[in-house]
């Protein structure tokens, strides 16, 4: 006997497999348009989820139910379903429109989904800047201050728990960032990676991420150094950018091992993918021992993966905007809408 679908559960299932499930990595235009999009890991089926206030940051949930990212326009952390709906503020920055101005940024959510840890940023008139991370409680609303007075970028919980990391501003020895670890309390506050002066050069490090198993941590680091150069017929001070590289460290920031992406590579946000077997990254090819790009000039950012045990260097987008905080997610995230989905070019690199 044949099986006969009705003609409406044969629209409905045609509009399921029209919905990509497969949508992994989460990213944002910093630059304009303003917008967080999904893509599947090959660079497929780009989806525009929000250009909600010029959004920024964007991170998935453990579950991929939801996405927290913070905007230009109110400087709020905000919470909005994978699809890019119901879109809420969750933080009220403290600020009173004149002498004080608060920024909630770079939020990260706890591994049982229930938390979000996030950097707040006050500026006070007359007084000093305040700097501290924090711990939001989704049930409860209540925020929990776990380290004050530091600047903090790319703040990453493990997997486990039983860490936060996170790379920090100018260190206090005056060189580049550092990455630091310590516990989701705030304690055991430790350096893994230090910043270094190796002759006239500085080695900075930065945008430390987790890998899947709590275990190792992947980073980038940046040796540059102050030359006199000439811009536009004048002689000034320029920071050289003379190589960046990519490296994974295990939890106690012992090296491990260098990737191999090009040096003129200058990254933005890294992020592991298909269960630590690669990692997914922005960056635009930088010319690096030469003075610095004008503004208008600069290179742009766009997304790329490298397979570790392989090499195989891939592009996933190649486009005017400048793509970044990159965020993987595995199969099992829900699907997405296909309101806004559009083709994007993208190639191969191999090694």
């Amino acid at each position: 006997m044949r099986l006969r679908i009705p003609c409406f559960l044969s629209f409905c299932l045609f509009l399921f497999l029209a919905i990509d499930a497969n949508a992994k990595i989460l990213y944002s235009n910093v630059f304009g348009p303003y917008t967080i999009s999904v893509m599947n890991d090959d660079g497929s089926n780009v989806t525009v989820l929000t250009e909600h206030k010029r959004p920024l940051q964007a991170r998935w949930s453990p579950d991929g139910k939801f996405i927290v990212f913070n905007v230009r326009d109110t400087d709020a952390l905000l919470l909005m379903n994978a699809d890019g709906t119901g879109i809420r503020e969750i933080t009220t920055p403290p600020s009173d429109g004149r002498d004080k101005f608060g920024r909630d940024s770079r939020g990260v959510f706890s591994p049982d989904g229930t938390s979000i840890l996030f950097f707040r940023h006050i500026e006070i008139h007359a007084k000093p800047d305040k700097f501290s991370l924090n711990v939001l409680n989704l049930k409860t609303g209540r925020i929990k201050e776990i380290a004050e007075d530091i600047i903090v970028t790319s703040p990453d919980w493990s997997p486990d728990g039983k860490y936060i990391v996170c790379a920090t501003g100018i260190d206090v020895d005056g060189l580049g960032s550092s990455i630091w670890r310590m516990t989701p309390e705030g304690g055991d506050l430790r350096k893994l990676v230090a910043s270094q002066r190796i002759g006239n050069s500085i080695l900075s490090v930065s945008r430390p991420r987790w890998s899947p198993n709590s275990q190792k941590i992947v980073y980038s680091q940046m040796r540059y150094s102050w030359r006199r150069v000439v811009i536009d017929g004048k002689n000034v001070d320029a920071m050289i950018r003379e190589e960046f590289q990519y490296l994974i460290c295990d939890k106690n920031g012992n090296t491990l091992q260098r990737l191999n992406i090009p040096k003129h590579f200058e990254p933005g946000i890294i992020d592991w993918m298909d269960n630590g077997r690669a990692v997914v990254f922005s960056a635009n090819p930088y010319p690096i021992n030469e003075p610095p790009p004008p503004p208008d000039q600069y290179p742009v950012l766009n997304i790329y993966t490298f397979d570790i045990q392989s090499g195989q260097l891939t592009q996933l987008t190649d486009t005017p905007d400048n793509e970044d905080g990159v965020d993987w997610i595995s199969d099992d995230v829900l699907p997405v809408s296909p309101v806004g989905k559009k083709k994007v070019p993208w190639g191969t690199l191999k090694k």
